[in-house]
Order: C-alpha cells, then structure tokens, then sequence
C-alpha cells in the first residue's frame, strides 16, 4: 500500500497481516475484533501451518509475535490471542504508512544520547519507586515492631497476673486446709 502524496509505502509484514485480515477465506483462523480496532487468532494451529507458511514462509508463531512487538502491537490480556495498535485497523488502512520497526539497539537509533537520557529517566524513575517502598516497608516494620513490644508487654503483665492468682489460689487452699484441720 503506498501512499500517492509521499510515495513512501507500509512495511510489508504490516500489509500481509491486513491482507490476511481481510481474506474471507481465513475468516475462521483470524479476524479483526473491537469494531476492527484489534485482531484475534481464533486457531492457533490452522495460523501456524496454513498463514504463516503462505505469507511469512515459516511455522514459526514466535518468530511472529516477536515481528509484532518490532513494529509495537501489544497482546491484550487474557487468554486469547487479541493484539493491537492504534494505527493498524480496519477502517483507515493508510495509517499503516505511518507504524515503524522499533530501533532495536542504540547505534539504529538516531541520537543515542537521547536514547541513554531516556533509560536514565527510567532508571532514576525506578529508584525512586524502590526508595518509596523501601521508606513503606521500613515504616511498616516499625509499626508492626512497636506493636510486637506491646503484645510483649502485655504477655509479661499476663505472666505476672497469673503468678499471683497462682500464688494467691495457693494460699487459699492452704487456709481453707487449716480452717478444715481444725474445725475437725
């Protein structure tokens, strides 16, 4: 599919699979969902070894779902295989001319630096997350040793009651004895 007034054209993996989308025949194996903003692979098995041989020239499912990330399509959850991308649906196939291969490396890309900037962001994003939950698990450690030192308190105080019901019981039984010696 090319685009008349840039005559640049969509990549022709991006092509194939709305072409395959399109082929009634396939209807039972693929089809687009979420009103033709998604696509699903209904049968696995039939995909494998009918589509991809005819359109890719292997069996090799993971080797399409790792061409999908390359051009980023995300899988939606679940456990059916839905993917999407914003620019590839049913309605406005032009807009395919505009999904790209993701740079795979910093030397493809064409600034590494801002590539580095990004990660770096990333990674201070990252660490500040991290320090947030480290602060939040040593917050939650005192409060459950503040509370632990507590029960202790309380479980001493306990021992000490039952010590001296212990001590008290003790002595009423041996008063309750002698008042019984000597009333025999």
């Amino acid at each position: 599919m090319k685009n008349k007034r840039s005559g640049t054209s969509a990549n022709s993996f991006i092509v194939k699979i709305y072409d395959i989308l399109n082929n009634k025949t396939y209807e039972n194996i693929i089809k687009w969902t979420n009103q033709g903003k998604a696509f699903e692979i209904i049968y696995l098995p039939a995909f494998m070894n009918e589509i991809l041989p005819t359109y890719f020239k292997h069996k090799n499912f993971s080797s399409f779902i790792r061409q999908l990330n390359m051009y980023d399509f995300h899988k939606q959850p679940g456990e059916s295989y839905i993917f999407n991308h914003p620019l590839f649906t049913s309605e406005n196939p032009e807009q395919m001319l505009q999904i790209k291969r993701k740079n795979s490396s910093c030397q493809n890309s064409k600034n590494p630096n801002e590539e580095i900037i990004v990660k770096i962001r990333k990674l201070r994003e990252n660490n500040g997350n991290l320090e947030n939950t480290v602060e939040k698990l040593e917050n939650m450690y005192s409060e459950v040793t503040s509370f632990n030192q507590v029960l202790i308190s309380h479980l001493l105080k306990c021992q000490d009651r039952e010590q001296y019901l212990e001590e008290l019981l003790r002595l009423s039984m041996n008063y309750l004895k002698g008042i019984k010696v000597k009333s025999s």
